[in-house]
């Protein structure tokens, strides 16, 4: 009864389940209230005992159960019992089309009527060859059994595991919708029932499509060139007299008002003829090139076509070395303006300052544009006052200024827009709310519209819109026509550096869309591997061929070299290697560091050399399946669900009841239909992959000859597999030390100078000859050391050592997260949800604190509690930064000082039990600092930022209270001066990018 006790109280149980049935109880209280002498008859066998531990979900609308069917089960009787009665419920949610975990698999034969057998069900199997499940069937009885079966979903748990279970039976959970909230009660039989109307959609669920805003291509017209302004097939561009194209434009604003086919102008709409009328007018007399030029001027200057080559020189660098240093020439006398701007350009491109991003166009000029245009455009009658045309151009400047990821709703367009200002809706009459139910609708229509088919192509038409590494979430924009300019010669050079012309147009390969993302000085090519084509995208028909190679590289350890694959393998590697120094030395001694980065290293991967790697590590002949299910479980507040895939040897054929998930709480719902191949498939594919990767830069189509796709789900994989050959090749594994590589990020910590200094050499001279360049510039070192006639840019010996996000300690091996990497403002890393701030608050403070709580950053093998102390403190400044930068996005919405310090208690309570929860899943750690300590530090975090400004003094003084409180006294004594000077030092450097 104990473990019934604690299944009952179980996360899954408690609040995961419950989120998709109506009543979740455990199986054997479910058994208890139909059949109490089941429970004594199983007392005996424990394997019955704990399918009883099960969870039961009732289901509401289970299918009719055939009681003709049933009573022939029945009558038949026998050691078959059980098989019978699954057979008996497939055939009847097979009849009822219903979507059973134990219908995957099967399917009913469209001739003969018969269930047809497709894939191997094993968790169909497992209860069908089950002994417990035939002796609860004999003591429950078959019908009984197969009510169950129709009308429960059935949770079995999974041994060896913590609180995760495995559907059995049932509609899969994932893809049921979440219970929402109890509805109003029906209304008594006398009332009539009201007419049933279609609704329309609600404001808050119309959301624009800014996805179409990003990595445009150029609008073009023969003889003209790049279109600035609304695209050449927008609807007022339409030909043709007068009346026409004010017809066209009223049924693409009102496409649900018109008749399918002509038909007279609808009563409600003929006063505002006379106003698209005038908006056609008014698109037709705009300049929309001339407004560009005032309102978002070109940031290169105006150059004759002999100026281009030197500009492109200014821009990406001389194609060949000058023969005389640029020093030494001395300027013309008659230098012009755009020369001294080339030579600016030229200058800047010197010193290493970003070039690309000077180009874009700021957001408040882009906003001052489309507000031109909207003002020029759109005729005031359209929108009824000059408050509905503020209104319409702060939410078109809410469009514009955006993050990357966020939603902007009608909703959020509708708010201040006053629907009583529009004349021609026949303003100061009494409506009935009928009328005044079209005539918002009506309005919703002219908004919808100006912003979906008027703002966006115009912005998608005269701009480049894209993210950045660099900006992260913010979005740049620049002008098409010097996007084009700028990036022209760098995509020339990339073109006959990677790729050849595509001669063949009847090519069978799939073409992939290329994405140029800018850089500091150039363009990174993306490949859109994962656009969705007839068949599916390219990613997923190589998502196989992924986890295949995953497989065999995890059986050849040394497969990947020193690659590391995420911050559990780098707390593994430098746990393992301060043990090995401390048993040595009996310390850890002072350690040599050299960092390093591979220069473009997918696009310099070797196509021969990378396949016969493939080849040798697929050289087995094995056939292959890769099972896969989806796990369900919740974080931080919400379910959070991914499909896992495992590649397994055909011989053994994956039982899913056998598997064991990472994680805790978690629901598994078996995928059933896997996928199978041999190694030659995966060879092939893997082959056909690298060899015919056609891409199409404008009309062309081009085949990349060196490196792999930028996007590839194998990109990885790939250049991992070739730099562990590098590696093996210049012999860069047989120095004394330890050696990690984050793709193509190296990192190598020695006692020994020598071997320190060798590997620093051999990086930079060894590495060229097989097809691979270090960059000088980001090489860094700890100790002096020249690699021909130029020093290696170094920091102090004692100085933390910067790499991949993290810093490492080179006396101690303490790491800590490198705070300078972060953009330069914290606004940039947010993405702002259009409903429900406060909670999305709350979420993403648990979001940033969590950061910090990973086992790298707490362990006690490689940090003192100090250290541990010193990054929940820093991990709660930079919290408390993004809190403020969230309130700042939220303007001119306002949260209410008890929603802000809510989200803060949450954020500071729930780290120690991450800390625990997380120290606990990794074997020889421990727990060394107090759940009072954890939570006062984090206090002192987020008050040493929210304290300097005035805004949060509500909130300064809740926290300031918390910190003073009486229970925490012991750890004021013992980490307070300390910790209150660390904070306001982490403060400081986060204060200026918030």
């Amino acid at each position: 009864m104990a473990r019934r006790a604690a299944a009952a109280q179980a996360t899954v149980f408690r609040h995961v389940l419950p989120q998709y049935y109506h009543r979740v109880v455990p199986l054997y209280a479910y058994v208890q209230a139909y059949a109490p002498d089941v429970l004594d008859a199983v007392a005996h066998c424990d394997a019955a005992r704990a399918l009883l531990d099960g969870l039961v979900g009732l289901v509401a609308d289970a299918p009719p159960v055939d009681g003709d069917g049933l009573a022939r089960v029945e009558a038949e009787g026998g050691a078959w019992t059980l098989l019978a009665a699954l057979q008996h419920t497939q055939r009847v949610l097979l009849d009822a089309r219903r979507t059973d975990v134990l219908t995957l698999g099967y399917r009913r034969d469209p001739i003969d009527g018969t269930v047809v057998h497709t894939h191997p069900n094993t968790v169909l199997t497992s209860i069908a060859t089950s002994p417990a499940w035939h002796m609860l069937v004999q003591h429950l009885g078959v019908r009984r059994f197969v009510e169950m079966l129709l009308t429960t979903a059935y949770f079995a748990p999974l041994p060896h595991t913590h609180d995760c279970y495995a559907q059995l039976w049932g509609e899969p959970v994932v893809d049921r919708v979440p219970q929402k909230g109890a509805k109003r009660p029906a209304d008594p039989p006398g009332v009539p029932a009201k007419r049933a109307r279609r609704p329309a959609a609600p404001a808050t669920s119309v959301a624009f499509r800014r996805t179409r805003l990003f990595s445009a291509r150029p609008a073009t017209v023969y003889g003209h060139g790049i279109v600035l302004g609304l695209p050449p097939h927008h609807v007022l561009n339409t030909p043709g007299p007068m009346h026409r194209r004010t017809a066209c434009l009223a049924r693409s604003v009102f496409p649900g008002e018109f008749a399918p086919r002509g038909g007279r102008w609808p009563r409600c709409l003929r006063r505002v003829r006379a106003a698209l009328a005038a908006m056609v007018r008014r698109h037709d007399r705009f300049h929309y090139a001339a407004a560009l030029d005032a309102c978002c001027p070109t940031a290169l200057p105006r150059l004759r076509p002999a100026d281009l080559d030197a500009l492109d020189d200014a821009l990406v660098g001389p194609r060949t070395d000058p023969p005389v240093p640029a020093s030494t020439q001395a300027p013309a006398a008659h230098d012009s303006a755009r020369t001294r701007g080339l030579q600016q350009l030229a200058r800047a491109r010197s010193q290493g300052e970003p070039q690309f991003y000077r180009y874009a166009t700021p957001h408040s000029r882009v906003c001052f544009y489309v507000r031109t245009v909207l003002r020029r455009v759109v005729p005031l009658a359209l929108v009824g006052s000059r408050a509905n045309r503020r209104a319409l151009c702060r939410a078109a400047a809410r469009l514009v200024c955006a993050r990357r990821h966020e939603r902007v709703t009608l909703h959020d367009a509708l708010q201040s827009f006053r629907v009583s200002h529009c004349a021609w809706l026949g303003a100061g009459r009494a409506r009935s709310a009928a009328a005044h139910a079209r005539a918002t609708a009506l309005v919703h229509s002219v908004v919808h519209w100006l912003l979906e088919h008027l703002v966006l192509p115009l912005v998608r038409t005269t701009f480049y819109a894209t993210e950045t590494a660099a900006f992260r979430q913010r979005v740049l924009y620049f002008r098409q026509d010097l996007w084009a300019r700028v990036s022209a010669p760098l995509l020339a050079r990339l073109r006959s550096r990677l790729f050849e012309r595509e001669r063949d147009t009847g090519h069978a390969a799939p073409v992939a869309q290329v994405r140029l993302v800018p850089k500091d000085t150039s363009i990174r090519p993306i490949i859109n591997l994962r656009r969705h084509t007839l068949g599916g995208s390219v990613n997923a028909r190589l998502q196989t061929a992924f986890d295949v190679l995953a497989l065999e590289a995890a059986r050849r350890p040394g497969a990947y070299g020193a690659a590391v694959h995420g911050a559990n393998a780098i707390h593994a590697r430098l746990g393992a290697y301060k043990a090995a120094l401390v048993a040595t030395y009996g310390r850890v001694p002072m350690l040599y560091a050299v960092r390093a980065d591979v220069r473009a290293a997918f696009d310099s991967l070797d196509h021969a050399r990378l396949l016969r790697l493939v080849r040798a590590l697929l050289a087995g002949g094995a056939a292959y399946v890769v099972q896969r299910y989806t796990q369900l479980k919740p974080a931080l507040g919400r379910l959070a669900r991914h499909t896992v895939r495992r590649a397994v040897d055909d011989a053994a054929y994956p039982r899913f009841l056998a598997v064991q998930p990472s994680a805790r709480h978690a629901i598994v719902v078996d995928h059933v239909a896997y996928a199978m191949t041999d190694a030659a498939q995966v060879l092939a594919q893997v082959e056909r992959h690298i060899t015919q990767s056609v891409v199409r830069f404008g009309r062309d189509l081009y085949r990349q000859r060196v490196g792999v796709p930028q996007g590839s789900v194998l990109s990885t994989v790939l250049c991992n597999l070739l730099l562990a050959d590098v590696e093996r090749a210049a012999q860069l594994t047989s120095l004394e030390g330890c050696l990690m590589r984050y793709t193509d990020d190296f990192l190598f910590l020695t006692p020994s100078r020598t071997d320190a200094a060798r590997f620093c050499r051999a990086l930079h001279t060894d590495l060229p000859r097989h097809g691979c360049a270090v960059a000088p510039e980001k090489t860094l070192v700890n100790f002096d050391v020249a690699v021909g006639a130029a020093l290696v840019p170094r920091i102090d010996a004692a100085a933390p050592v910067p790499w991949c996000g993290y810093t490492i300690c080179p006396r101690t091996l303490a790491v800590r997260a490198d705070v300078a990497r972060y953009p330069f403002h914290f606004g940039d890393t947010l993405t702002v949800p259009p409903a429900r701030r406060g909670a999305a608050l709350a979420h993403r403070l648990l979001h940033a604190v969590r950061a910090r709580t990973h086992v790298l950053f707490t362990s006690a093998q490689l940090n003192t509690p100090r250290d541990v102390y010193a990054n929940l403190l820093e991990g709660a400044v930079v919290a408390g930064a993004k809190l403020h930068a969230y309130a700042r996005a939220l303007r001119p919405h306002r949260l209410r000082a008890s929603v802000v310090c809510d989200a803060v208690h949450l954020a500071v309570r729930t780290t120690y039990p991450m800390v625990v929860s997380r120290l606990r899943l990794v074997p020889g750690e421990c727990v060394t600092v107090t759940r009072a300590a954890v939570e006062w530090v984090g206090y002192v975090g987020f008050y040493a930022v929210l304290a300097a400004r005035s805004t949060y003094a509500d909130v300064a003084h809740a926290l300031a209270h918390e910190v003073g409180r009486a229970k925490y006294a012991a750890v004021r004594r013992g980490l307070g001066r300390w910790a209150l000077a660390e904070a306001q030092r982490c403060a400081a450097q986060v204060r200026a990018r918030c």
